[in-house]
């Protein structure tokens, strides 16, 4: 029961974090939520043990499927038989249901919260690439604005030589 508790709170996490990122709240939030999410990502012991918390409530996912579909098969066996048996066949398969539902929605919510994060390096690296664009673009300006300057002096120059000769 000790790792249901545990995927519960992780699922309370995850829509927390999805919560705030869904929400219209400022940038700068989003920005730090995904930030701090990236940064924890970057270590290697933790990417370890995502794979392993993915790997392991997938496990569970399907487990609770097959015995979802073990308890369907007992009720639809025991339907004339004994009602005590039937209420706790019953009992079985609606806690089966819920920690399915419970781990697939966790997976769902981790998977989301993953290519956020994803989202959010493509943006760093394109955000780099526009501020390099546009540093490259005030050179190119005030190389421009020289070039154009200098330009004038010399036609001010011929100019002049032109009235000597």
């Amino acid at each position: 029961m000790l790792h249901w508790n545990i995927i519960f709170c992780l699922l309370i996490l995850e829509c927390v974090i999805v919560l705030l990122l869904v929400l219209p709240v400022p940038r700068f939030i989003k920005r730090a939520i995904l930030e701090g999410i990236s940064k924890l990502w970057s270590f290697f012991p933790v990417k370890v043990a995502a794979v392993a918390v993915v790997v392991g409530i997938t496990v569970l996912f399907f487990d609770n499927l097959r015995d979802s579909s073990y308890y369907k098969e007992q009720i639809d066996l025991n339907k004339g038989a004994d009602m005590k048996a039937g209420y706790n066949l019953h009992s079985r398969l609606l806690g089966a249901q819920r920690n399915t539902y419970i781990c697939g929605f966790t997976l769902f919510l981790l998977l989301c919260i993953y290519r956020f994060e994803g989202m959010l390096q493509d943006q760093v690296v394109t955000e780099a690439k526009l501020a390099v664009e546009l540093r490259n673009k005030q050179i190119r300006e005030k190389e421009d604005e020289t070039l154009h300057k200098s330009n004038e002096e010399l036609r001010t120059e011929i100019e002049k030589l032109k009235r000597k000769v």
